[in-house]
């Protein structure tokens, strides 16, 4: 039997209840390091609710991170790739 015979395909989105599958982001995905500076953030912290902030500068450690400036006034850094997570629509 050769490869291609015994191989199993890929579900379809048919086949998960019509949901297209679920794309994660990739390394190649990510926006270079900077270009989030200004964006709108929101995210839910545990025990407090939600807070909306503002990326206010990066940072070139390993992870790259950002600096979030919080509505109460807090400036925390948070890792790139949360960012992202937690990123509002442009306007």
């Amino acid at each position: 039997m050769e490869a291609a015979e015994t191989a199993h395909p890929e579900p379809d989105a048919q086949a998960i209840g019509g949901q297209p599958p679920k794309r994660t982001a990739t390394p190649a995905d990510a926006a270079p390091l900077g270009t989030l500076i200004g964006r709108r953030v929101r995210k839910k912290f545990l025990g407090s609710g939600f807070y909306n902030g503002i990326v206010h500068a990066a940072h070139e450690s390993k992870p790259a991170t950002y600096i979030i400036r919080w509505e109460d006034g807090v400036t925390k850094p948070m890792k790139a790739t949360v960012v992202e997570k937690h990123l509002l629509p442009q306007d």
